[in-house]
């Protein structure tokens, strides 16, 4: 604990795994939520944490809203510009409903997460234009150009200005690194310095429980019932997609591909774990 109010704290992660330093800190501000009605917490000297939603969705299914940000090492180029500076930096947000799962919120605030390259790469298939940029700056469906390219923000200058605050509110706010200035996980002389924001709020703050998961149905309700525009099905709401699909993977096995099934069995060979996946 670095320093504290009855309302905030800001954390060292020590340089531990961002998954340790992460759930001290949402859980704080669970605590802090609870007693004050808000908890702000900053974390610095962290690294990566994975999925944010994880964070979000655990404050509100105890009936919390809640958001969260976190910055990464730079793979994204500023609106306008050809070469790395800022990360992907993710933003998630959730909201407890009363009777049922949260609404959970993950993105990044590049056009697609990186990771979705690294998995074109090794099944070999091409990405879509506008996900990235070469490294000369000219539009690729290559996703091994786009590996030593650059990803572009989400919604070009709506997605730069998203990314600016999640490094604001991570980085400059929390003391830790921020945009070019974080360590890159590869460099294992170097600390990452990875910095996460954490807010969460009571959801009976501004009125009684009830009437807020009232007008949550409601907004649910009136949602659903929108005219559907020419070629879709049905309207989701935020995360629907994610949470169902999440679902069907647990019933039914996670699905993949011949390359990434040899990856994991190169690796479990190299440690000398003979289970092959087939």
């Amino acid at each position: 604990m670095v320093r504290e109010t009855a309302v905030s704290a800001l954390l060292d992660g020590n340089n531990q795994l961002g998954i340790l330093s992460a759930t001290e800190g949402i859980n704080l501000a669970i605590d802090k939520a609870k007693q004050t009605g808000v908890g702000i917490i900053g974390i610095n000297n962290s690294n990566h944490c994975g999925m944010l939603a994880d964070y979000t969705g655990y404050a509100a299914e105890q009936g919390y809203v809640a958001m969260a940000t976190t910055n990464t090492p730079p793979n994204m180029a500023p609106w306008g510009g050809k070469e790395r500076y800022f990360g992907t930096n993710p933003f998630s947000y959730a909201v407890p409903t009363g009777n049922g799962p949260p609404i959970i919120f993950d993105m990044a605030t590049s056009v697609v997460a990186r990771g979705k390259i690294k998995l074109a790469v090794k099944n070999n298939t091409k990405i879509p234009i506008g996900w990235a940029l070469t490294k000369d700056g000219e539009p690729t469906t290559d996703a091994r150009e786009a590996m030593e390219g650059v990803v572009l923000p989400v919604g070009g200058a709506k997605g730069y200005g998203l990314a600016f605050l999640v490094e604001v509110l991570s980085g400059l706010f929390t003391g830790a690194g921020f945009a070019s200035h974080i360590g890159r996980p590869e460099d294992l002389q170097t600390r990452q310095n990875i910095g996460q924001f954490y807010f969460v709020m009571r959801a009976d703050l501004f009125q009684e429980i009830e009437e807020f998961y009232h007008n949550v149905a409601k907004l649910k309700e009136e949602i659903r019932t929108i005219p559907l525009a020419k070629g879709y099905e049905r309207i989701y709401l935020p995360g629907e997609i994610e949470q169902e699909k999440m679902l069907k993977r647990k019933q039914e096995g996670i699905p993949l591909s011949d390359e990434v099934i040899s990856e994991i069995n190169d690796v479990a060979e190299s440690y000398g774990v003979n289970n092959r996946l087939e």
